[in-house]
């Protein structure tokens, strides 16, 4: 059977020398010799699937040619070996893997015009509209795309119709990648203002972890740090301050060791050098003087209030473990000393829900003369179509919660859909109430 494989792959090869003979390499064919210049400069890949479109169809002919004398053979009982069946289905395996070959580089070719066709399409467009051709509407753009096309050496058929339908083809081609890059500048915007979240979610939940004095205390302690912090800023830029008058350098030191080194004249002339010096330097200092005075007195002012912060959040603290809790009320109870003058919501574009609202709370005794103020955090339930999707945490302030209206907030980021309708509820979450500071 496989005896006849060499006439076939004889023929396949004789198809192949006629396909380069019709094709043009001897020649005759000018458009052919031109596609593959242009294939070889703007796209190597259509030449790679050239050439397995002519292996495939050389393979596919030889072994059909194979079959055929295979065929003929057992017909005439030339040769019998009764492998027969088995090697006619080998080789059209062989036939339907040459095919294949054949169709890919075919399909190949095609997208890659499609593509390479796009991009024309789009540059002749992007060429138009940069010479002030915005639309197919009128003869007279028309006209001058025609101008502009055999200008720039787009090739596209003579028809007006023809040049309209390329002319759209690019503009839906540019409003395609225009989306595209709006996509994408979404998706980086999207990303940034989610990491903004993330970082606004941990402030607001920040303390939210602690229950009675130890919320106090965690919160006073942060503060603490904080104005520690702005007092070394302030100190620094009190410092800073100061370096801005110039030194006056001492003459007689500067002249005494020129008269050592270089004499007695030397030792004037450099005296009068320095005093000079000295003297713009001191009208120098007069100028800016005004200015770092009311500097220095702006940074005194700060500093004075930085320190009284300071040794008041050191009080406080200390004196926040002897501030009286009331253990016998729950959450539940708290809550209904709570008015809630408003509230809101609003989604943003990554679908976070932010809740803002305004409270305050009805004075509170403790015992008998303690005054009292609510502390913890109310809940916001967010819900859609009736049912809890998520919920918001919002932190009452560290000195608590009092008679004066408060606005409190919360961000909720486990929400994507920036479309979806949502109703909020106000619950309360952990709520205590403590002594006030």
């Amino acid at each position: 059977m496989f005896g006849f494989a060499a006439p076939g792959m004889i023929g396949g090869v004789l198809l192949l020398i006629a396909i380069c003979i019709v094709l043009g390499i001897k020649d005759n064919n000018q458009k052919f010799k031109k596609w593959l210049s242009d294939q070889k400069k703007t796209k190597p890949i259509n030449l790679l699937f050239f050439i397995l479109i002519v292996i495939g169809l050389s393979f596919a002919v030889a072994v059909v040619i194979s079959l055929i004398l295979a065929v003929c053979a057992k017909n005439s009982h030339a040769s019998i070996d009764g492998g027969y069946e088995k090697a006619f289905s080998i080789m059209f395996v062989f036939l339907a893997v040459s095919a294949a070959l054949a169709v890919f580089g075919w399909l190949g070719i095609k997208l890659s015009r499609r593509s390479s066709s796009d991009w024309r399409e789009l540059d002749f467009y992007n060429a138009c509209v940069d010479n002030g051709i915005k639309s197919a509407t009128t003869q007279t753009n028309l006209a001058k795309m025609r101008l502009l096309a055999e200008k720039k050496g787009f090739r596209i058929p003579d028809e007006m119709d023809a040049l309209k339908e390329f002319f759209l083809r690019g503009e839906a081609a540019a409003n395609k990648q225009k989306q595209k890059i709006e996509q994408i500048d979404l998706s980086v915007e999207i990303k940034k203002e989610r990491e903004e979240e993330r970082k606004e979610y941990i402030s607001l939940n920040a303390f939210t972890d602690y229950s009675g004095r130890s919320k106090r205390k965690q919160m006073l302690s942060s503060a603490l740090a904080e104005a520690k912090e702005v007092l070394k800023e302030e100190e620094a830029m009190e410092r800073f301050m100061g370096s801005l008058y110039q030194k006056e350098s001492s003459w007689g030191t500067a002249g005494g060791i020129a008269s050592g080194i270089a004499g007695p004249a030397a030792g004037i002339a450099a005296a009068i050098d320095t005093m000079q010096k000295n003297a713009e330097k001191r009208a120098y200092n007069a100028s800016i003087a005004p200015g770092v005075m009311y500097a220095q007195q702006q940074i005194d002012t700060a500093k004075l209030s930085t320190v009284q912060k300071i040794e008041l959040y050191k009080r406080q603290i200390d004196e926040t473990d002897l501030k009286l809790i009331d253990e016998s009320l729950t959450g539940k109870n708290v809550f209904s000393r709570i008015t809630v003058h408003n509230s809101s919501f609003e989604v943003s574009k990554t679908g976070a829900v932010r809740v803002k609202a305004t409270v305050s709370a009805s004075k509170i005794k403790i015992l008998d003369t303690a005054s009292g103020v609510v502390d913890g955090y109310l809940l916001a339930e967010i819900c859609q179509k009736g049912k809890k999707v998520a919920d918001a945490k919002l932190r009452i302030p560290m000195y608590g919660l009092s008679t004066e209206k408060e606005q409190l907030e919360g961000i909720c980021t486990s929400l994507q859909d920036p479309n979806a309708k949502y109703s909020i509820n106000l619950t309360y979450g952990k709520l205590w109430v403590i002594e006030s500071a």
